[in-house]
């Protein structure tokens, strides 16, 4: 069973830079993942946030939050973690579409 087959969304975002998993597979140049992700309601046309680097360069602080993300509350484990574990156990998982 694949994970979308339980109810998973296929916009959903992570939560650091809003990347979904389409823009996963694209990058990950997963092209059967993307093709399915696509038959099954994938926004392709979904942007994710813009960052400037150059002005976060001079702000240590604002720099760390965005390569590191947001810290979990205590006890729980970070989003992205969940949702990048979810996005592999997806992509292992999944053949091509007919």
């Amino acid at each position: 069973m694949l994970l979308i087959d339980g109810g998973a969304k296929v916009n959903e975002k992570e939560p650091v830079r809003g990347l979904t998993p389409a823009m996963f597979a694209a990058a990950s140049n997963r092209a059967a993942v993307l093709t399915l992700l696509a038959q099954r309601g994938a926004d392709l046309k979904a942007t994710s946030k813009v960052t400037d680097l150059a002005a976060l360069s001079k702000d240590p602080a604002a720099l760390r939050e965005f390569t590191q993300g947001n810290p979990a509350p205590p006890g729980e484990p970070p989003a992205c973690v969940s949702f990048l574990g979810d996005l592999q156990y997806a992509t292992a998982h999944i053949s091509a579409p007919a």
